[in-house]
């Protein structure tokens, strides 16, 4: 990544990856969702409207030179042909990278250079220039920013994300955009607590909280690139409300699956060896006003945002932190917390 590049610091963006009129609202860095079992480490900036034809123009955040495009035809989660959709990497600097996750169709006059990327030369971009059209495929368009002399500290075995390791150097977008962009952009997160941009990192070793592994599994890569989230766990913080708690399992009864807890505890930062095992009763969550109890519409974000859960329990999951970096688990489909006493032959060892 750092081949051939230029200093340019301080870099600073002065362009929102949409136009800015585009962006109803800004996900933040860490909501677990489907095959993103593991807290995401990219922002998910969303349009209005998903329709046939990409019509939502993706600008370069700053000046800069694409070094990297892949394509992707098969869908994360089911390993099914799909549409492709492009990924685009950026350097800013030596230091500074973003990535674009979720674009349609290329710019004409990025897509006649891509091949050129496989010879070793680069795209040059300048701050704003469209480099593509997103809207048909998703309903947002994925940015991820690095720092690539800062290493994440909220992995305890950063090994394990070999497989993915740019998220070990991911960086909070917003304070590198310049005024009055960046208080414009923030105003427009979901998330309403400090840092309004997010996080993905959260393991504290000999705590429950954070990303797990089934033993022996590769760590984030798996067993397998079409089905390499199976073998992930987290137990972490809604990304939107982190005050929520929320168990991340890559396989519940054949799929992944992220459930709030029945009264919202034990809190996984406070569960250690000494705990013992703990239940999770598993249940859907909404998104509500805490002053009004008004559902989200998701679109326009408030202030009292809270992530509760409600509706009927799925399930229950047994756990208990056996060694500093050591997790049993059993999942429990269809039962509460009070039919489930013990572990079985069936429990699970994951580690971190």
């Amino acid at each position: 990544m750092q081949q051939g590049c230029e200093e340019k610091e301080p870099v600073q963006f002065g362009s929102p990856p949409l136009r800015f009129e585009d962006i109803v609202n800004i996900g933040p860095y860490g909501l677990m969702v489907g095959a993103h079992v593991i807290p995401s480490d990219h922002q998910g900036y969303h349009f209005g409207e998903q329709g046939p034809i990409p019509r939502y123009d993706v600008l370069a955040v700053g000046d800069g030179e694409i070094v990297h495009i892949t394509v992707r035809s098969v869908s994360v989660e089911t390993g099914k042909p799909n549409v492709p959709q492009y990924h685009v990497t950026l350097r800013h600097s030596c230091a500074i990278v973003t990535q674009y996750d979720l674009i349609d169709q290329l710019d004409p006059a990025i897509a006649v250079l891509q091949d050129g990327l496989r010879q070793g030369r680069t795209i040059p971009v300048k701050e704003g220039q469209v480099i593509g059209k997103a809207g048909s495929t998703s309903q947002g368009l994925d940015l991820w920013v690095a720092d690539l002399r800062t290493l994440t500290p909220g992995y305890v075995v950063p090994q394990h994300y070999e497989a993915e390791p740019w998220r070990l150097y991911a960086i909070e977008p917003f304070p590198l955009f310049r005024e009055p962009l960046r208080s414009q952009l923030r105003a427009k997160s979901i998330r309403r607590v400090e840092p309004l941009g997010g996080r993905a990192d959260y393991d504290v070793d000999g705590r429950l909280v954070g990303g797990w592994f089934v033993e022996n599994t590769n760590g984030y890569a798996g067993l397998s690139q079409s089905s390499f989230f199976t073998t992930h766990l987290a137990v972490t913080y809604h990304a939107y409300d982190p005050v929520a708690v929320i168990v991340s399992l890559g396989n519940f009864q054949g799929r992944p699956r992220q459930f709030g807890v029945k009264g919202n505890g034990p809190d996984p930062g406070q569960v250690s060896v000494a705990t013992g095992p703990v239940k999770y009763e598993l249940m859907n969550w909404g998104y509500f006003d805490q002053d009004t109890g008004r559902s989200w519409d998701y679109h326009s974000p408030f202030d009292n945002f809270r992530v509760l859960p409600w509706g009927e329990v799925h399930g229950t999951v047994l756990i208990q932190l056996i060694a500093e970096r050591k997790l049993k688990v059993e999942l429990f489909p269809g039962k509460r917390a009070h039919e489930v006493s013990e572990f079985s032959d069936s429990a699970v060892t994951y580690e971190r």
